[in-house]
């Protein structure tokens, strides 16, 4: 089951032509706002990056964005 006090944000990105389909997870109410604005891995947070299979046999990609605040120690 998902993190209820996790958002998601799927989009489809453009890069020089190749779309990819992304898909970010944020942890909310978190210290800073996460860069979820392109398929990179760009944030400060340092997300993990996760291959998903597709059910069409393509590769998309999930960004896992880690808190700031620390809560991670906390639950873990």
């Amino acid at each position: 089951m998902a993190d209820p006090q996790a958002r998601e944000r799927c989009c489809l990105v453009d890069l020089g032509g190749v779309l990819t389909n992304t898909l970010h997870l944020t942890p909310r109410h978190d210290l800073v706002g996460h860069d979820t604005g392109s398929a990179e891995p760009d944030c400060a947070c340092g997300p993990e990056v996760r291959p998903t299979s597709q059910e069409d046999g393509s590769v998309g990609w999930l960004l896992v964005h880690h808190s700031l605040d620390g809560r991670e120690q906390a639950e873990g």
